[in-house]
């Protein structure tokens, strides 16, 4: 029953390749069988990369085969709950590993394992995070590489060391922590080999402003420049629901039968 199936799907395919090329080699193999009393049920496919799967039934009370050809557009997994990860653990999007803090306003927030890059806090050397040239870059140039389907706004404090409230706060949707971030999940952080950046400025007085506050190596605390350069640990807030779905490659060749 198994080679007549098989025989039943390749002739298909013979009959529906371009004729002007030549024939490839290929091979037909089982997704997925069962049988039931006197009747069967296939699910085939083919290890050529054209994503076609093919259904055939057996109809055994009149000795009939019937055929079904499917081209796959693509697979998710929906599970009822999404998953969430667990403070400390590392998760990937668009190719940059991330991990996980913990749930801030209403989603989870993450940061990148390493530093994506080396930049100026600002290239004027103002420590207010709002018109940084560093903020921009993250919210452009960053942004693009990850985008944002699956991100939420964060709105981030910008209360200075010593409690001035002049700069107010910042919605972004990719941004970096603040000191008051840090010190809270700073045990789920990992070092870096550079110093990096923060965006809590060390004061917002006209004569000072520039200090912004850093992080170093061993994980101390400290104050730079804003026209220094440092190491970016991009931080975002991730939807839960973007750990709901994912998708799913093609089930492997010589899959249950």
């Amino acid at each position: 029953m198994d080679k007549k199936a098989k025989s039943i799907v390749r002739e298909y395919i013979l009959e529906h390749l371009d004729k002007s090329e030549e024939t490839p080699e290929f091979e037909v193999f089982t997704v997925w069988k069962a049988k039931i009393l006197q009747n069967w049920k296939y699910l085939l496919s083919s290890t050529l990369p054209d994503g076609m799967y093919y259904e055939l039934t057996f109809n055994g009370d009149r000795d009939e085969w019937y055929l079904d050809a499917y081209k796959k557009m693509e697979n998710r997994v929906l599970s009822g709950k999404p998953r969430i990860p667990e403070p400390g653990e590392r998760f990937e999007r668009g190719g940059i590993t991330f991990v996980a803090l913990g749930e801030e306003q209403g989603g989870i927030l993450a940061v990148t394992e390493r530093a994506i890059c080396r930049r100026e806090f600002d290239e004027e050397g103002s420590n207010d995070w709002r018109k940084s040239s560093l903020r921009k870059y993250l919210r452009e140039d960053f942004l693009e590489q990850i985008g944002k389907e699956d991100l939420l706004p964060f709105t981030t404090d910008l209360t200075s060391d010593d409690g001035l409230k002049d700069y107010g706060s910042a919605e972004d949707y990719a941004f970096l922590l603040s000191a008051d971030l840090y010190r809270k999940y700073r045990a789920y952080i990992p070092e870096q080999d550079e110093w990096w950046w923060l965006l809590t400025p060390w004061t917002t007085h006209p004569s000072c402003a520039r200090g912004v506050r850093n992080v170093l190596t061993d994980g101390t605390l400290r104050s730079g420049n804003a026209n220094f350069t440092y190491g970016v640990v991009a931080g975002l807030l991730f939807n839960p629901k973007s750990f709901t779905e994912r998708k799913r490659g093609a089930p492997a060749r010589g899959g249950a039968e």
